[in-house]
């Protein structure tokens, strides 16, 4: 397994699990803390499936476009701001998309518009979507960048007989001249230095509508928007490449069609707490759950929470979870029965808040990064969609989260074995929408005024209703980790500490473990790595040699003394005054933990996690509803 791994001061490297190989592909004179790589993608070939080119997104605003394996700069272009998410539109559209389209645009008009009269749609050029945190989202022509860029490029000749240094010196010179043609982006002067590379900017969904018109200056521009902002994450679906979702600090989610050039849904904030003030929404974090279907997305905040929206439905969140509290799941099956009483719990909350780490409190826990699986793409795909779906979750305190997020008729399954107990008559078969209707109304009926919490949320009676379960916690990595992907079976992390890990799903153990002399920020796996099965050899550990803990033989002068009879002051200093000094060193080294240390040994500190059972930050398993009383409690178990 190899993988893009891009830093804190805009480097991008490989890393390689077979042999243990760190290669730097940047030239180390570009370092700067300015230039923190935020976002990459694969940008290569007609299609943009190729692994012949890497596009880079920085936190000056920077997006460059390198040829893989040479790292040779191919093209350059500056955003306003920071660079938050890229993607090329490709032909992802044309393969799934449009079967999706056929069947859904009749049952939901208003997400699915029609888009055979798209300008970008019907050219089919070779275009990259790139959003900056200002809320500028920009279709860049990377074909038509390369032709403006490729006559400059030609300004500085090489000479064969200089050094390697030299040449490094004159391609630097170079890109330094074409980025300073190309000027930066001028939103509120109408001077350019060229009127062709002049884009109008569009306002979507901003409050400043009625401002003057705004231009942006990029070579290669097609099509420029401005939404609402600050923009802090966006994704796109991997099915339907023209359709984006965005969200920042207290802006909902929001869905845009880059081909309709149109906003489609806009969320809604969460509910109001019980004394009327109003959530806070900070989205650091979506994703699309394309397993589950289409259009429902998961969103993450900075106060430890994550939202799940359907567009199909409703505006508001159709579900949410507190990672820091597993009352707000409310599916015991004690409350989904006998959800007519009403219990507050007040003691129970207390001693609930006190068993939760200070360090590790909702308010100070941020959910950095969210991902799924990702789905495999094929012409014969007909996209059927699941009950279940695999949810993956970092903060910023080194903790990895497995979800599962449960919905359908496995979600109705799995609340009557959970209720059948507390029933009158057990043998009785409950229907859907009974089983629907005791899940709303304990949801409806879970919180406290005094501890001035928020409702729960749930979709309509006539939608699917969600639950989700934590099946798993890593907690390896020491501070943030910014960035997580799956690759079959395997979840690659990269955090703050300066390491990069690759973890077993199905076993929930860390193979694969490096230090790679910087803060990572980002990753990018290779897209012919993404439905591999990978065997243990692929994952090589550090050859370091197991040093085995020896006897010590005992001084024949100390034999000597006690078969004298000597007292039991000179039995405690035989072996001198400093033998004490050596028993310890000698232990120091060779100890069985500091064995499995330097061995590389992982075993150890991933049971740690799993057996940690009195840790509540990092608990696993069995799940509970807190508010229930202290005899009441209730296995999650996945349904079968």
């Amino acid at each position: 397994m190899k993988y893009l791994i891009g830093g804190s001061t805009g480097l991008v490297k490989v890393v390689e699990t077979a042999d243990r190989s760190l290669q730097s592909f940047s030239p180390p004179t570009e370092q700067d803390l300015s230039r923190r790589v935020t976002c990459m993608c694969w940008s290569g070939g007609s299609s943009n499936d190729s692994e012949t080119e890497v596009t880079v997104g920085m936190s000056s605003g920077l997006v460059v476009t390198y040829a893989y394996p040479s790292m040779e700069r191919l093209v350059d272009f500056t955003l306003p701001s920071r660079c938050v998410h890229i993607h090329m539109l490709g032909n992802g559209f044309d393969s799934v998309g449009r079967h999706i389209y056929e069947a859904r645009s009749s049952e939901h008009p208003a997400l699915y518009v029609d888009i055979t009269e798209s300008e970008l749609r019907q050219k089919q050029g070779n275009y990259m979507c790139c959003i900056s945190e200002s809320g500028h989202c920009v279709i860049v022509d990377v074909d038509k960048l390369k032709q403006e860029i490729q006559p400059s490029s030609g300004d500085v000749k090489d000479d064969e007989n200089e050094s390697d240094v030299g040449d490094d010196v004159k391609s630097v010179n170079a890109t330094n001249r074409v980025r300073n043609r190309k000027g930066r982006d001028d939103l509120d002067s109408s001077e350019t230095n060229d009127d062709a590379n002049r884009l109008e900017v569009k306002m979507m969904y901003s409050s400043d509508k009625d401002e003057k018109v705004q231009h942006l200056s990029i070579c290669g521009g097609v099509a420029a928007y401005k939404f609402k902002g600050p923009i802090t994450a966006a994704t796109h679906s991997s099915l339907m490449t023209n359709r984006i979702v965005l969200g920042g600090p207290n802006v909902p989610p929001f869905l845009f069609d880059i081909y309709a050039g149109a906003v489609l849904w806009t969320g809604k904030m969460p509910h109001q707490s019980l004394l009327g003030l109003q959530s806070l929404l900070d989205v650091r974090s979506i994703c699309f759950m394309e397993d589950l279907g289409p259009d429902i997305i998961a969103v993450s905040t900075s106060n430890s929470c994550v939202y799940f929206y359907d567009m199909t439905c409703q505006k508001k969140p159709v579900y949410d979870l507190n990672v820091c509290d597993r009352r707000s799941r409310c599916i015991s099956g004690r409350r989904l029965a006998l959800h007519h009483i009403k219990e507050y719990n007040t003691e129970r909350r207390k001693e609930v808040k006190q068993s939760v780490n200070e360090f590790y409190t909702s308010d100070t826990r941020n959910i950095v990064k969210l991902v799924t699986r990702p789905r495999r793409m094929s012409e014969e795909d007909q996209y059927e969609t699941k009950d279940t779906c695999d949810l993956f979750a970092s903060d910023n305190v080194g903790s990895i989260y497995h979800l599962k997020v449960i919905t359908g008729n496995t979600l109705v399954s799995f609340l009557k074995e959970k209720m059948r107990k507390y029933q009158p008559n057990p043998d009785q078969e409950m229907s859907r929408d009974d089983v629907i209707k005791h899940l709303i109304e304990a949801r409806k009926r879970f919180g406290s005024a005094s501890a001035n919490d928020t409702p729960l949320h749930c979709a309509p009676p006539g939608a699917n209703q969600y639950i989700c379960q934590l099946k798993g916690c890593y907690a390896i990595h020491n501070g943030a980790v910014p960035d997580i992907f799956c690759v079959g079976h395997y979840l690659i992390s990269v955090g703050l500490d300066r390491f990069t890990n690759v973890y077993n799903v199905r076993t929930r153990k860390r193979v694969f473990r490096m230090y790679c002399n910087q803060k990572q920020t980002t990753l990018l796996p290779f897209l012919s790595d993404l439905y591999q099965e990978y065997e243990a050899t692929e994952f090589k550990q550090p050859d370091i040699p197991v040093v085995k803990r020896g006897k010590r033989p005992a001084p024949s002068d100390a034999v000597a003394d006690r078969s004298e009879g000597s007292d039991d002051r000179d039995d405690m200093d035989v072996d001198g005054p400093d033998s004490g000094i050596e028993d310890m060193e000698d232990d120091d080294h060779h100890s069985p933990v500091n064995e499995s240390e330097m061995s590389g040994s992982d075993a150890d500190h991933t049971d740690s996690v799993d057996e940690s059972d009195d840790n509540p930050s990092d608990y696993s398993g069995d799940d509970y509803d807190m508010s229930d009383s202290g005899t009441e409690s209730d296995s999650d178990g996945t349904a079968s």
